[in-house]
């Protein structure tokens, strides 16, 4: 199974799945606070905005590199190169409409 240091590759998934949705929640306690928690939220948001969007960066790249036999379909068919770069589009949109 691969590894990295020392962490099976799908629990590395898992806690990037986890930031993920831990940055959706803050997202709603963003929209339904006010005043001083709000200001709170939104700086530790911005915070956890940037590391959650590194990871899923790192985590991509690690996949799309290291691990064998992922982008056999991408070789197959050059058309679902879109695919990786819309997703990463979209997660990086998200500051953006958080900032709104």
């Amino acid at each position: 199974m691969e590894t990295f240091l020392g962490i099976d590759y799908p629990t590395l998934w898992y806690l990037v799945v986890g930031l993920l949705f831990m940055t959706q929640g803050a997202i709603f306690l963003l929209l339904k606070t006010e005043g001083c928690l709000h200001a709170r939220l939104t700086f530790l948001l911005k915070k956890g905005m940037i590391f959650s969007i590194k990871s899923f960066v790192f985590t991509s790249f690690y996949t799309l590199v290291f691990i064998s036999g992922v982008t056999d379909k991408f070789k197959e068919n050059p058309v679902f190169f879109i695919l990786p770069l819309l997703v990463f589009l979209a997660v990086a949109n998200v500051p953006r409409l958080v900032s709104k």
